[in-house]
Parts: structure tokens; sequence; C-alpha cells
């Protein structure tokens, strides 16, 4: 082997060439029923503006948590946030990474499959990674894609762990020009209505935006906001932006429901298999063990017999060379 084929061979492999083994269960294992989940595809976005992030308090254990994402109407990409917890001064930050699926597998399994190894390294949306002030949590949520995929549109939430959500702010990812783009100027339009018509100083009061996703027939990104100032929230209105920040618009201020994209998809379980047919494929597994193991032993039986059979044929041939030998010694 010279310097180069070594090289080769033993030099760094990309963890988007790594290759993921799937998991086999060992033969010895005697599994007659184990429930079997059924998977399938349904809208990311549905009710419009529902997606969350749902985690656990392995978060502070582990110092990071991997959440559900949302797949691509192509169904060629998931997108996925991540959570960083940061113990010392119990704060957070978020990510959003992308993983390319296997579009040779089936479209359910080419999801169930995906692996975080495959990623591509850098997240195409991060909050900030200041940790200097304490109980700041910061995450990113995907919401939806618009009708091509070319779009993305999240939401970032900054809060405090003692005070709840302080703050939510819009970002759409551009796959095409790889940009992100953040949009606060919604937000500014929010309060500058309310305090032009009503009097109403919202920096004062406790309010917010929820995204909600792409207007339909449009990739302009729809919020609907509410304030927090007494028993029941108050409705601000429904509003959106285009992807500058340059035309947002009212579009209701009686709470008229607002058409909405609905794309992205996730994986639900649907159910589990039916155990008869889990049992049968027991069945056929035990039987395909015993076809195993039978032939396995009759190649075992052939491969001693054929090496019985050439120790034979070489101790022949050192039998008739030693008579050879002996007959010219004489």
């Amino acid at each position: 082997m010279t310097v180069d084929e070594y090289n080769a061979a033993t030099g760094d492999i990309l963890n988007k060439d790594r290759p993921v083994e799937r998991y086999i269960p060992p033969d010895e294992v005697n599994m007659e029923y184990v429930p079997q989940p059924i998977y399938k595809l349904v809208r990311y976005n549905s009710p419009p503006g529902a997606p969350e992030l749902k985690m656990s308090t392995k978060l502070k254990f582990d110092r990071k948590f991997v959440c559900p994402g949302i797949v691509s109407p192509q169904k060629d990409i998931i997108v996925y946030p991540v959570v960083y917890y940061y113990a010392e001064n119990q704060c957070s930050s978020g990510e959003l990474h992308v993983i390319p699926l296997d579009k040779n597998l089936p479209v359910v399994e080419r999801v169930l499959l995906a692996n975080t190894i495959k990623e591509n390294q850098t997240p195409i949306l991060e909050t900030e990674k200041d940790i200097s002030e304490k109980f700041i949590l910061r995450t990113m949520t995907p919401i939806d894609f618009c009708e091509d995929a070319s779009l993305l549109v999240a939401k970032e939430k900054v809060g405090n762990i003692n005070d709840g959500v302080w703050q939510t702010d819009i970002w759409v990812y551009n796959f095409r020009s790889n940009k992100a783009i953040k949009l606060p100027e919604i937000r500014q339009a929010i309060k500058y209505y309310w305090f032009t018509h009503e009097g109403i100083q919202l920096d004062d009061k406790r309010w917010d935006i929820y995204p909600l996703g792409f207007k339909k027939l449009t990739n302009e990104v729809v919020v609907s906001a509410y304030a927090f100032t007494g028993d029941l929230p108050r409705y601000l209105g429904t509003w959106s932006t285009d992807l500058k920040g340059e035309n947002v618009k009212l579009l209701s201020i009686d709470n008229v429901n607002v058409k909405i994209q609905q794309n992205g998809l996730k994986l639900e379980k649907a159910g589990y298999e039916d155990p008869s047919v889990v049992h049968n494929q027991s069945l056929e597994r035990k039987k395909e063990k015993k076809k195993k193991a039978k032939l396995k032993k009759k190649e075992e039986l052939l491969a001693k017999k054929n090496k019985k059979k050439e120790l034979n044929k070489k101790l022949k041939k050192m039998r008739a060379d030693e008579r050879k030998i002996l007959r010219h010694m004489h």
C-alpha cells in the first residue's frame, strides 16, 4: 500500500457520508408480540400557529434537547429545532438544523430513518448565544414552509424562566439565497396602530404576537396579536407583512378567520399493527431461523466431509511416496 492509498483509506469521513446502519434484533430474541407502531404524515401547522416546542426536564440534565421537526412539502428535507441549556446561568438558546432525506426510501420510512449525524452542520436559524444574563430563555420554532418549500417561517421566543415569554419575533429563511430575514416591522406597526387609534401604549402592557404561517395564495407572513391586561386576552388584530417588512397590513380587527397555507408535514402515530400479523411474522422468522440453521449445519457437515477427504488424499499420497522411497533404498 502506498502512502497516498493509506491516506485515502484513513482520511476523515464527513458525517453526511457516514453509513447509518439499521438496528436488527438478535436472532436469539424470541418476541411473540411486541406492539409495532404505524406512522403517517400529517399537516404540521394544523391548526395554523399551533407548533410549539415540547421539552422535558431532561434538558437540564442532557444540556441539549432535539425536538421533532417539520418535513418539507417535497419530502426531501426535515428542519428540526435544537435547544441548548447552560446550567451556570440557567438560560437557553435555540437553533434550527436541516437533515437531507433519502429519496430512494418510501416517504414515511425516510423520515423515520432521518438521523442527526446527516445534518448540515451550520444552522439555518439561531438565537443569540449570550448567556451572561441569568434565567433568560431563547428558543427557535419552525412554523411552516411556503408551497414550493423555498421559504420557511419560524418564531423566536425570548423570555424568563420565572416570568414566562416576553416577546416573539418572526424569522423567514430563504433556501434559494441561504439568507435569514428578521421581520420586526410588524411589531412596530401593531404598536403604532393601537397608539394612534386608541391611545394605548403597548410597551406598558403585556402583549405578544402569534405567527400563523403564510397567507393563502401569497407568501405574506400572517400573525395574530393579543394583549394580556385582564382575565381574558384582548385581541389586537390579525396582521400580515411582506418578506421585506415594507408592507404591513391589518387583515382583521374582528377576529375573522384568514386562510393560511398548511404545507409542512410531521410524523404522527396512526395506531399499531394487528397482533395476528405480528404473530405470523414471528412464526415466519422462526421458520426462516430453522431453515438457516439447517442449511448452516449442512454446510458444516459438507465442509467437514471435504476436509476429511482432502486429508485422506494427502495421507494416501504420503504413503505412496514413502513406499516409493523404500523401493529405491532396496
